[in-house]
């Protein structure tokens, strides 16, 4: 089972169809005029951005979903089948909703998302 919340509102997709996630990597590289390697300044890698795709078993389903991503507000990811992709974010770009092409009623909720502290 997989649920969104903000901590008041909790929406319940049918699954996660989409996880695509980036993490940037933070070193430093110091370039050392009249040398061949490098001086490294060895930082770790930054929190987890990318986009999530939620299924929802209808439209309107889907527009509460988007409603409630679209308030501002930092949100808890939870999915007991993949404890790995819990987390805390926030949307961090596009939010969208599509109409799924073989069923033509299931909805998929995307979104970009920024993992921050909880």
């Amino acid at each position: 089972m997989t649920t969104i919340s903000d901590g008041t509102t909790t929406v319940t997709p049918l699954l996660i169809t989409g996880w695509e996630t980036t993490r940037d990597a933070q070193n430093v590289l110091h370039v050392i005029i009249g040398r061949a390697d490098h001086d490294v300044t060895y930082r770790p890698a930054g929190w987890a951005n990318g986009t999530l795709e939620f299924l929802f078993p209808n439209l309107e389903a889907a527009l509460v979903c988007e409603a409630l991503l679209s308030q501002g507000k930092k949100f808890t990811l939870v999915d007991t089948d993949h404890s790995v992709l819990n987390m805390t974010f926030v949307a961090s770009g596009a939010i969208g909703v599509t109409l799924d092409d073989e069923t033509r009623l299931e909805t998929i909720v995307s979104v970009d998302f920024q993992e921050v502290a909880p």
